[in-house]
C-alpha cells in the first residue's frame, strides 16, 4: 500500500485584512471560525425554523419540480476520455462530483443514497458506488450527514481499496474501517498526489460540524482547492464570508467552481451557513474563477425554497448585472444534469 503523502501549510497572505482566515480556529475543546461576523445558531433557532411557516409551502406541494438526470452517464463519462479531455467533471447529486484531471480520479463528498433516514433523494443517483473504480482520492468537506455519509464511503472503499480518504481534523475516526489509507488535514494545509503532482489544498469555510448529539464542532469543515492542468474550487457548505478573497489571493485562480446554491431560506436561520444565489454569485466574482458549476441544489429538499430555485435566482442575477466585464459570468455558467459532465482540454470546454 503506498505511503501517505506530506502534508505541507500555506504563510499568510500579504493583505493583513485576511489574516482572521489564518488565526487559530481550536480552542482545546471544539474548533470555530475566528473572523469576526458569523453568528452562529443553536437549537432554539432550529426550533423556531421548524415552527414557523414556509411560504413556499404550497408551491412546492402543488408544483413540485422535477430535477433532470442524465440518461446515459457512462456514455457522457466515456465520450469525453475519447476526447482526450484534460479536465472532466460529472456531477453526481448535491456536493457530489467524479472529477479525472492528470491521470487522477477523484470523488467529493460521496453519497449514492438518502442524506438521512428523513430526507430522501429527490433525483436518483446517476452511478452506484459499484460503477465507479479506480478512484485515487476521496475528498470530504465536513461530517454533516449529507456530506459525510459511511455507507456510501464503504461502498467505495470496498470497491477502491487502494483509495485515499482525505477528512477535515477530527474526522478520521469517523471513517468506515474499510478505509485503509486515510489522512487529516487543517485549513490550508495542502498535499500533492499523482504522477503530476496535483496539488490539494484544504481552505477555510463558514459552517460548522455536528454528526451526534454530543460531537459539535468537534471536527472542522472547509473545501478543497485543486490545481493542476487546470484548477478547481469545491467550495463546500458556506455562508458567504471574507475568505473567499484571501483564498483568491493565496492560492491559483480556479478554471472551475463548484458554487452552493441551495438549503439557504430562510435567511435569518440559513445565512450564516449556507450561500444563497446573490452570495454565490458574489464569491464566483471574489475569487475570480472561469466558469461556475451549481451544486448543493435539486438533490434533497432541505430548507423551505423550491428545489430548483437556486440556478433560477442565480440566472436571474446574472442578467441584472450591469458591469460589462459580468457578460462572461452569464455565458460561463455551467448548469449540469445529476450525471451530466462537463470536460476542458488546453482550459476550453469541450
Amino acid at each position: 500500500m503506498a505511503d501517505l503523502p506530506n502534508l505541507d501549510s500555506h504563510t499568510r497572505p500579504s493583505d493583513p485584512e485576511h489574516h482572521d482566515f489564518f488565526a487559530k480556529h481550536h480552542d482545546g475543546k471544539q474548533y470555530f471560525c475566528p473572523w469576526p461576523g458569523f453568528d452562529k445558531r443553536g437549537f432554539k433557532d432550529l426550533l423556531r425554523w421548524n415552527l414557523g411557516d414556509n411560504p413556499h409551502a404550497k408551491q412546492k406541494k402543488t408544483h413540485p419540480p422535477t430535477p433532470t438526470v442524465e440518461e446515459d452517464p457512462l456514455g457522457k463519462l466515456s465520450a469525453a476520455r475519447e476526447a482526450d479531455a484534460q479536465l472532466i467533471v460529472m456531477w453526481l447529486g448535491h456536493a457530489s462530483f467524479l472529477i479525472e484531471i492528470d491521470g487522477l480520479r477523484i470523488i467529493t463528498d460521496p453519497l449514492f443514497g438518502r442524506a438521512s433516514p428523513l430526507v430522501a433523494r429527490q433525483a436518483p443517483a446517476p452511478l452506484t458506488a459499484q460503477q465507479i473504480t479506480d478512484v485515487d482520492i476521496v475528498l470530504l468537506t465536513h461530517g454533516h450527514r449529507d456530506h459525510f455519509d459511511a455507507s456510501s464511503l464503504a461502498s467505495l472503499a470496498n470497491h477502491n481499496q487502494d483509495a485515499l480518504f482525505v477528512t477535515p481534523v477530527g474526522l478520521n475516526r469517523a471513517l468506515p474501517g474499510s478505509c485503509k489509507r486515510k489522512l487529516e488535514v487543517d485549513w490550508w494545509q495542502h498535499f500533492t498526489l499523482g504522477e503530476e503532482s496535483v496539488r490539494f489544498t484544504f481552505t477555510p469555510s463558514q459552517h460548522w460540524h455536528q454528526r451526534t448529539p454530543f460531537d459539535r464542532n468537534k471536527a472542522l469543515w472547509g473545501g478543497w482547492h485543486m490545481h493542476g492542468s487546470h484548477t478547481l474550487y469545491h467550495m463546500g457548505d458556506s455562508g458567504y464570508f471574507g475568505g473567499f478573497e484571501a483564498v483568491a489571493e493565496v492560492l491559483e485562480t480556479p478554471d472551475v467552481m463548484m458554487l452552493p446554491m441551495g438549503a439557504y431560506e430562510p435567511r435569518w436561520f440559513m445565512g450564516p451557513q449556507h450561500m444563497d444565489p446573490a452570495g454565490a454569485l458574489q464569491s464566483w466574482k471574489d475569487v475570480g474563477a472561469t466558469w461556475g458549476i451549481p451544486m448543493h441544489w435539486g438533490t434533497f429538499d432541505l430548507s423551505n425554497e423550491p428545489l430548483d430555485a437556486g440556478p433560477k435566482e442565480f440566472r436571474e442575477l446574472l442578467e441584472q448585472q450591469e458591469d460589462p466585464a459580468d457578460e462572461q459570468l452569464a455565458s460561463h455558467f455551467y448548469e449540469l444534469a445529476h450525471g451530466g459532465v462537463a470536460s476542458w482540454k488546453n482550459k476550453e470546454l469541450l
